[in-house]
């Protein structure tokens, strides 16, 4: 069992974490909606249910998705159940952000799901839409989304299982920062800690801004 404090914390994934307290489920709700964690060429947000089409479609491109294992394709039912266990009204082992260009188009998405509340650790995801690569989108939006995870909910290790032949991410993720771990998996296995995050990306800082509230 947690502390009350870690409990508290974690708790706020989604909602909106305010130092020490905690505030009323529906303000923090009101809050995370209307701010969103600022990188220097990304943002990140929880998505508006109106942002489903945004995700239906990053998961249907076969250039997108080529290196994950191809095309998602799930009927409307699907993406409404979806949408509630990873968004409205969520879990607390999950969180989902869409990335947003600073010309506030969406052009990916970050998460992390089976977070185990005793030890703290995620496994997460990160993919960028084919036509916004090679931008550093991906980078700042994986700097910043750790910062969050790391320094904000109190996360100790996030990981992420790659297959053998995604040699591209596999390059990205060590080149973050992240450590392979050969025998943890058949595929391609990365780790990396909060002290090792903060040790590689001290000079990292995030900002917020407040957004208005979309009616979706």
């Amino acid at each position: 069992m947690l502390p009350k404090r870690c409990q508290a914390e974690f708790t706020l994934i989604n909602r909106w974490i305010n130092h020490d307290y905690i505030q009323k489920y529906q303000e923090d709700m009101k809050k995370v909606k209307q701010k969103i964690i600022y990188g220097q060429k990304v943002y990140l947000r929880l998505p508006h249910h109106g942002e489903l089409a945004f995700i239906e479609e990053l998961w249907s491109d076969p250039a997108s998705m080529k290196e994950v294992g191809g095309p998602i394709n799930k009927t409307k039912e699907q993406y409404e159940s979806w949408f509630k266990r990873m968004v409205t009204p969520g879990s607390d082992t999950d969180l989902y952000f869409i990335i947003f260009n600073m010309q506030d188009i969406p052009i990916g998405e970050v998460s992390f799901h089976g977070l185990k509340q005793d030890k703290m650790t995620a496994a997460q995801n990160i993919k960028i839409q084919a036509k916004h690569r090679k931008k550093g989108y991906a980078k700042d939006a994986l700097i910043t989304f750790l910062d969050f995870c790391f320094n904000k909910i109190g996360l100790n290790k996030m990981m992420d299982e790659i297959a053998i032949k995604n040699t591209v991410a596999q390059e990205f993720f060590t080149k973050s920062g992240f450590k392979h771990f050969q025998k943890k998996s058949k595929d391609y296995w990365v780790e990396l800690t909060r002290d090792e995050f903060n040790l590689k990306y001290q000079g990292f800082k995030k900002q917020t801004r407040k957004l208005p509230d979309k009616n979706t």
